[in-house]
């Protein structure tokens, strides 16, 4: 491109760095810091999110902490980093900081909130979150927010709680949801409830046998853990 005369842009930037590794990344970092684009919101963006996915997640904290004119995406992007590599706890301290300054957080970063609450263990802050982005932001609820608070309550051992709250929502006739309850019932060794599920994913792909297999590990890990309970 320079050979022939084209000068790179903004866009130019930001479309590389999103497809390409992060040692390419880091020479075309070096190119960008003695170019007019040092300063550009929308290609540190880009490099926060090349450093971000590449789990260099402390080169990202620099590189956000001198973004002097920071976006919804740079917060995001940043909340993601920490929730993704298991930093949850500073996930949601990025996230307060950013409502502090200002910023009215998307469904996106909501996503990531409630995936930070759940690998942390955080029930009732998930809740309270799940709750105020549709009370108090007024954003619409997605599969995905859904499968994050089922994805809680399971983790949670709250497995009665979480099939009560995928039959009340509009979207339980998903079977996505239903796949993640059964899971969670191979790993708590509920027989009843998995049998129960398995027969609403029938209904609901009555064409995939997949959740069949689901269940009899469901049967299989029950056996082998109450056989470990006999012979103690």
């Amino acid at each position: 491109m320079n050979l022939e005369g084209f000068r790179p842009n903004d866009f130019t930037f930001s479309s590389i760095l999103g497809s390409c590794s992060v040692e390419q990344g880091t020479v075309i970092h070096q190119c960008i810091a003695s170019s007019v684009f040092t300063s550009d919101t929308t290609v540190q963006n880009a490099l926060l999110n090349m450093y971000a996915k590449a789990g260099k997640i402390q080169r990202a904290k620099d590189l956000f902490d001198g973004i002097q004119k920071r976006t919804l995406v740079s917060w995001t992007t940043m909340i993601t980093a920490y929730s993704q590599h298991g930093r949850h706890e500073e996930a949601l301290e990025i996230f307060k900081n950013m409502i502090l300054e200002g910023f009215e957080p998307d469904d996106i970063t909501f996503i990531s909130i409630l995936n930070a609450c759940s690998h942390a263990g955080l029930l009732y802050q998930g809740w309270f979150y799940y709750t105020c982005m549709s009370e108090d932001h007024k954003l619409p609820v997605s599969q995905e927010h859904h499968a994050c608070m089922i994805d809680l309550l399971v983790k949670a051992g709250w497995m009665s709680h979480a099939e009560d709250f995928l039959r009340r929502l509009p979207s339980h006739s998903d079977p996505i949801l239903w796949r993640i309850l059964l899971n969670a019932c191979s790993m708590h060794g509920e027989v009843a409830r998995a049998a129960r599920v398995t027969e609403i994913m029938s209904k609901l792909e009555p064409n995939d046998d997949s959740h069949l297999v689901l269940l009899s590990n469901v049967y299989k890990t029950s056996f082998s853990q109450g056989f470990r309970v006999l012979g103690g």
